[in-house]
């Protein structure tokens, strides 16, 4: 059967052989497969053997070339002579050389004309009878004749004389030098219009000189630097309807002006502090500074109050001061509305039990607590108004009643008005970024002047309540307005920042500061009409920032405020 005829006998071993009856035996296929492939790796290796061989003799024969280049790559090369020892090399000959030539030409009476050019003779040669001119050292015409020959130090010239020792030199004394240009002024009686400021209208006491350099000179002009308008009619403002002043008697030094009137020390320290050539001055850090620093710890403990506590707490507050501030949202909302919410408020702020959300009561347990919950007060209040701007005296209200009882919210409420709005804090470097993104993006206008109205409106407000409703030791007196509005005639007005800033303040607070100070207002709104306003229509003209900011529209504004107060 399958081919295979007689007996199969088949051995034990692992490896089995197969005996046919009468036949050879035969080795297993795995005997065979395992010689073929032993014999088929000593081939290969007797190739690889032969193969490096041959690579290692190919390597040999150019190792020492490629070696000797290797290292030419890290030795040093040899120095040329540069060109400033080969001119010192030059200057050292003609100055070994330079007392011979001296000698030679003075022993010489006269040199004959045929070998001297026209031209030459009139550059060259210096008349005896002139004395000679001193000149700095950089500019110092150099001498061909000499009776007494200079030392070699001093007498050796960049030219190699043996050259052309009578070579024509082309007279200096007509050319500009450097330092002329420094001592002389770049712009003479020029106004150059300011991209972000403008002329101040207040008169400002006389400086010493400041010594500057070409680029000061050059940046200072480039921004403006324009001669101040003085006011005279500020200046000598009558004793009579002058409000009584905090702070010390006013110097006598220093002409009257509205600014001494409010607070003549602090208009001076202002002065020492800030200096005006710094463009430092804004009402953060002259006037509120202790409010700005306690500002940063409030919103320090707010974000540690947000961190560790609990979503539901956090949840609570913030629905039960919502809850209360849409009450204020209607328009017309009743003194007993808003009696009640601020009342609610100022329970929560003192750690007292109120009934919030839902009817839920609870309490503020920490500091943290209470300065969050003040962030939240203020920010609601601030996205109401920005969206309804009628709602600005019910707003007013309500949170000037609570700062009259709460110090610590009336201080975080200033500072956080002060640090939301560049235009209310006059500040020059924020209102200057202000108006570049505007210029940036044009589209965003009305969304950053809704923001900044918002928030002057809101601190005007305030202080607009507090003359109409004076409680003691009001945190908001009006006098702090006036004085807002003389510092802000005192400076130099900044872009869409002046004009925007003076329309909100006097058409909230216009009417309380015309019945207070009376003809010192009139005095101020005279300035406001006949210096600032036509200050600012010139530089709208000039100024293409001014246009493209949009200030003519703010300037338009100030100006039918401004005839609105005089008709009222």
């Amino acid at each position: 059967s399958f081919g295979l005829s007689g007996e199969e006998v088949y051995a034990p071993g692992a490896d089995s052989t197969i005996f046919y009856s009468g036949a050879e035996s035969i080795q297993s296929v795995r005997h065979v497969n395992a010689t073929r492939e032993v014999l088929r790796l000593q081939k290969l290796a007797l190739n690889d053997r032969e193969r490096r061989r041959r690579s290692a003799e190919v390597v040999s024969l150019d190792f020492d070339t490629k070696f000797a280049d290797h290292r030419a790559k890290f030795s040093p090369k040899p120095r040329d002579v540069n060109i400033l020892e080969r001119s010192m090399n030059t200057v050292t000959i003609s100055a070994r050389d330079a007392p011979k030539q001296a000698s030679l030409l003075s022993n010489s009476n006269k040199i004959p004309d045929e070998n001297i050019p026209e031209m030459s003779k009139n550059l060259m040669f210096v008349k005896a009878s002139e004395p000679p001119k001193m000149r700095p050292l950089s500019v110092q015409k150099p001498q061909l004749m000499s009776s007494t020959p200079l030392p070699a130090s001093k007498e050796f010239s960049f030219s190699n004389p043996s050259t052309s020792t009578l070579s024509p030199i082309p007279n200096i004394d007509n050319i500009p030098r450097f330092r002329d240009s420094l001592a002389t002024p770049l712009f003479k009686n020029a106004e150059p219009v300011n991209t972000v400021h403008s002329t101040p209208l207040m008169k400002q006491p006389v400086k010493a000189p400041v010594v500057r350099g070409l680029h000061e000179t050059i940046a200072k002009n480039k921004l403006g630097s324009v001669k101040e308008e003085q006011l005279e009619g500020v200046n000598h403002c009558e004793d009579e309807h002058r409000p009584t002043s905090t702070s010390g008697t006013p110097s006598s030094t220093r002409p009257t002006s509205p600014t001494d009137e409010i607070s003549p020390t602090a208009s001076r320290n202002t002065k020492e502090k800030f200096p005006e050539e710094h463009d430092e001055w804004s009402l953060s850090n002259v006037y509120y500074a202790d409010a700005m620093m306690e500002l940063k710890s409030y919103l320090d403990d707010a974000r540690m109050f947000e961190a560790r506590s609990g979503i539901t707490t956090r949840s609570l507050i913030k629905r039960s001061v919502l809850e209360k501030v849409t009450v204020t949202s209607k328009r017309h909302a009743s003194n007993e509305e808003m009696v009640s919410t601020w009342n609610f408020f100022f329970h929560l702020l003192s750690m007292e039990e109120v009934e919030g959300f839902n009817n839920e009561k609870f309490r503020l347990r920490d500091k943290t607590s209470v300065h969050y919950a003040m962030t939240l007060i203020v920010e609601h209040y601030l996205n109401l108004l920005e969206k309804d701007s009628a709602l600005g005296d019910t707003i007013s209200f309500v949170l000037y009643s609570l700062s009259a009882r709460s110090p610590s919210f009336s201080t975080f409420l200033t500072a956080s008005l002060l640090s939301r709005s560049p235009c209310l804090d006059m500040d020059k470097s924020k209102c200057g970024t202000l108006v570049d993104g505007i210029l940036a993006d044009p589209q965003s206008l009305l969304d950053v002047m809704a923001r900044e109205r918002a928030v002057c409106s809101l601190f005007y407000g305030i202080h607009s309540c507090s003359s109409k409703r004076p409680t003691k030791d009001c945190p908001f007196p009006l006098s702090s307005i006036w004085r807002i509005l003389a510092c802000s005639l005192n400076r130099a007005p900044l872009l869409l920042a002046t004009p925007f800033t003076l329309s909100e303040l006097l058409k909230t607070c216009g009417s309380e500061l015309q019945s207070r100070y009376g003809r010192q207002m009139e005095k101020m709104r005279s300035v406001i009409e006949d210096k600032l306003l036509p200050q600012l229509e010139r530089d709208l003209e000039t100024n293409q920032e001014s246009r493209r900011a949009g200030n003519a529209a703010y300037i338009s504004a100030l100006r039918s405020t401004i005839d609105l107060l005089i008709i009222s």
